[in-house]
C-alpha cells in the first residue's frame, strides 16, 4: 500500500510540473546604413545574394553586443553562418548612424 501510494504521489507530483517553452528571439529591423555595415563586417557586397538577419538575445529591442547575426543564402535560401557580436562589431554597425536602437519584427 506505501508503494502504490509513493507511487500514486510521485506521478502526480510530475504531472504537475509543466516546461515552459524556449522563448524565441525577436529579430531586428536594422536601418539601410546599420544593414550595410553589417554585411561589410560579414564580408558580403552589396551585390552578394545573402540575407542577413539579426537575433535580439536580451529581448532590449537594441542592437546590443550579445545579438547574434544569421546569414542566409544558397539554393535553398538556409542558414549558411552565425556570429555573435561583440561591442567592438555593434559599434562598427552603428558607425555613422547616430543610432543603437533597431526596431524589433512585427508580425501581423
Amino acid at each position: 500500500m506505501k508503494l502504490l501510494t509513493a507511487t500514486l504521489f510521485a506521478t502526480l507530483s510530475l504531472s504537475a510540473c509543466v516546461a515552459t517553452p524556449p522563448v524565441t528571439p525577436q529579430s531586428l529591423t536594422l536601418n539601410a546604413n546599420q544593414q550595410t555595415n553589417l554585411r561589410t563586417l560579414l564580408g558580403l557586397t552589396p551585390s552578394s545574394a545573402f540575407t542577413v538577419n539579426v537575433l535580439d538575445q536580451n529581448a532590449d529591442r537594441q542592437l546590443t553586443p550579445g545579438d547574434i547575426a544569421i546569414m542566409y543564402g544558397g539554393i535553398a535560401n538556409t542558414e549558411t553562418s552565425r556570429r555573435t557580436l561583440s561591442v567592438a562589431d555593434v559599434t562598427r554597425i552603428n558607425a555613422a548612424t547616430g543610432l543603437s536602437e533597431a526596431s524589433p519584427v512585427t508580425s501581423g
